[in-house]
């Protein structure tokens, strides 16, 4: 990060979920990446759009490093990364080097990543971001990972904002054992744990995703109502990495509180909960591979340390 890109951080404070702020967020992260892209992209083989079901939408890209010989001697770790965009908006690629600076980022680092899109609204309707996240893990296990060198009982998922909350149901809800499919540890990234239906995007964004008129059915369906409700002594062992950015929205600081609370409450511990420095709700993605890189760095020591 440049000092000039990390004084404009802490000037936009924590409104960085506008249109406006988040153009010229990726402005200024996406020249620092495409400089490096020769050098990034060494020794990493790239698929684009990889389908995963019938949607436009149910897609990812595939970035693994090059095998030579007979594959790894062993198995690759794989990483799937779901993208923000407030159920409404957002891709796995949002700049000619964004996400791809995350999926070139692990590829260089022995892991395969998939930087996954899901259904948005209108087309999404609850629980279709789990039932995505399924499908994905599915093709991903089953048929790619055995292919590429990988492990599909090794999968790591990072899930930043929106995509965290997909995450997040999945682990919650049946999804997974259902259809037996694995998700080895996850990371939850700036994401919207409990709504601020005061807000009219939100509120709009969130009654059309569920379907319902009803507040109070929309608020049920929060991870923070949801890990109360139904959260299982298997989700309190599950290894799971809580990540918010100093200058994250009020909404997203307000529901990782909550969680926390609710999470200690339940299981009488705390879950693993770091702020990163220096950084708001897009940034802590779009810096990964750079100088300011927090969650590229800290994922693979968070993979290093599973068992």
């Amino acid at each position: 990060m440049t000092s000039a890109v990390a004084a404009r951080i802490v000037e936009m404070g924590n409104g960085s979920g506008s249109p406006a702020i988040i153009a010229e967020i990726t402005a200024m992260y996406e020249p620092l990446h495409a400089i490096k892209i020769d050098q990034v992209s060494r020794g990493v083989q790239v698929q684009k759009n990889v389908k995963y079901g019938p949607s436009d939408r149910q897609r990812f890209d595939l970035f693994y490093p090059k095998i030579e010989g007979k594959g790894p001697e062993t198995p690759f770790h794989t990483v799937i990364f779901l993208h923000s965009g407030g159920f409404r908006n957002g891709d796995s690629s949002v700049s000619p080097s964004m996400y791809d600076n995350i999926g070139y980022y692990f590829a260089q680092r022995n892991c395969i990543c998939a930087l996954m899109t899901y259904r948005l609204l209108p087309e999404a309707a609850y629980p279709s971001g789990a039932e995505d996240v399924v499908l994905a893990l599915k093709l991903l296990g089953n048929e790619l990972l055995p292919k590429l060198g990988g492990d599909k009982d090794d999968i790591v998922a990072i899930g930043h904002s929106a995509g965290g909350t997909h995450v997040v149901h999945t682990l919650l809800g049946h999804w997974l054992d259902e259809a037996n499919v694995k998700l080895r540890a996850a990371v939850l990234l700036s994401t919207p744990l409990y709504y601020n239906l005061s807000k009219a995007h939100r509120r709009g964004n969130m009654l059309e995703y569920h379907r319902t008129e009803s507040e109070d059915e929309v608020m049920a369906l929060t991870a923070v109502e949801l890990l109360k409700s139904q959260g299982s002594e298997a989700f309190g062992t599950r290894d799971l990495l809580l990540l918010v950015a100093e200058y994250d929205t009020d909404e997203i600081a307000q529901g990782y509180f909550l969680f926390v609370d609710a999470y200690r409450t339940k299981y009488k511990r705390f879950p693993r909960f770091e702020v990163v420095k220096g950084h708001n709700h897009l940034s802590t993605a779009y810096a990964v591979g750079l100088d300011d890189d927090y969650l590229g760095e800290r994922v693979i020591k968070f993979i290093s340390q599973l068992k």
